[in-house]
């Protein structure tokens, strides 16, 4: 004889909420609520939708420290790898502006070797001067 556990799914809805989402408009709900907004709120942390950063699983030299010049917004990075058929890998990685301020921003991508090069010409035009290395 075998035993087979019974799944019961449910949906539990705090006493506000935001209709349309990130629309500003919150609306009380006309049911009784099952838990309070903050039992709501501290589950969510625990199931990672609000509040709890994800991990990250790349790490890149360039990510945070820059924004872009013609908008101003961020600069991200993506990894890209090209597999060919004959076995070679090729892998390339990637700085471009987000365009979350203007999404018409016409600013390219630069590979990370060129970036490197760049912001190193930057830093060896920079002179301090003698006053200062006391």
């Amino acid at each position: 004889m075998s035993t087979y556990g019974v799944i019961i799914s449910f949906q539990i809805y705090p006493e506000t909420f935001e209709y349309p989402l990130d629309s500003g408009n919150w609306h009380k709900a006309i049911h009784k609520p099952m838990i309070t907004d903050e039992q709501f709120d501290f589950l969510q942390i625990i199931l990672g939708k609000k509040g709890k950063p994800k991990p990250k699983t790349h790490l890149f030299a360039f990510t945070g420290l820059m924004r872009c010049g013609e908008c101003g917004a961020m600069i991200t990075c993506e990894e890209k790898i090209k597999r060919q058929k004959n076995g070679n890998v090729h892998h390339y990685i990637y700085y471009h502006c987000t365009k979350r301020i203007n999404p018409n921003c016409t600013q390219g991508s630069i590979e990370e070797g060129d970036l490197k090069t760049e912001i190193l010409d930057t830093l060896g035009k920079i002179k301090i001067p003698p006053e200062l290395h006391d």
